[in-house]
């Protein structure tokens, strides 16, 4: 048994939102669907390397999908909603919507929770007591390291945490982007996959605080040449 939305033409709560993780974390907003299609489409025509579909009617389907997920985690979004017994999955060469989820243990998995759990600590104490980010200079130079690195590959962070993290992490996100903390290769940065943290926020993270969260294990799958292990 699955949910979908009733319809495309009644605004969800919050409006028309879709995220692609691998381009960005901020979610487009519109207050239509058709709408919201097109926004996608021209967002992932300017990010062809990520090779997302650019069909309207798969792009509708995973729009219709997030969205319905999405009102499965708020109050009063069931009102959006409707059961649907036989609701097929994603289409052929459809991207799906992973909902967030806790992580937990799985027969692939125990090493992989821990990281996720280091991860998360990490990041929701990303400036540590001082609330002071590195320096652009030191930002830069991670960054540049990570750019390199055979760890630095596309990944959907957001599935890997339940909203209300995931939903800090992207105000936690927007706060760097206010504060101008940018390095020259941003775009290119996107998740670790050692320690499963978006790069371009870590490389802003004082070292004590990544030091504090990351356990023995996480720090034998990182990359030789890795500033973490530098640093410490």
């Amino acid at each position: 048994m699955g949910v979908r939305l009733k319809n495309d033409y009644a605004s969800p709560i919050g409006g028309w939102q879709h995220t692609d993780a691998q381009i960005s974390s901020e979610a487009i907003t519109v207050w239509s669907c058709n709408e919201l299609v097109e926004a996608v489409i021209a967002r992932r025509r300017q990010n062809p390397r990520f090779g997302l579909s650019l069909d309207h009617n798969l792009v509708k389907h995973e729009v219709m999908t997030q969205n319905a997920t999405r009102m499965q985690s708020i109050n009063g979004g069931n009102h959006y909603l409707i059961q649907d017994d036989a609701m097929p999955g994603p289409a052929p060469g459809q991207q799906g919507f992973t909902q967030p989820r806790r992580a937990r243990p799985s027969a692939a998995g125990n090493n992989r929770v821990r990281s996720i759990a280091a991860g998360v600590g990490t990041l929701l104490d990303w400036l540590g007591q001082g609330g002071e980010p590195v320096d652009l200079t030191l930002a830069e130079g991670r960054a540049q390291v990570c750019n390199d690195c055979p760890q630095n590959k596309p990944g959907d962070w957001l599935a890997l945490f339940t909203e209300p993290v995931a939903n800090k992490i992207r105000s936690q996100l927007a706060i760097k982007n206010d504060m101008e903390l940018r390095t020259s290769v941003d775009d290119s940065l996107q998740v670790c996959q050692a320690c499963l943290c978006p790069i371009k926020l870590k490389c802003w993270v004082p070292i004590g605080e990544i030091l504090k969260h990351t356990s023995e294990e996480t720090k034998a799958k990182l990359d030789p040449r890795c500033w973490i292990t530098k640093e410490k």
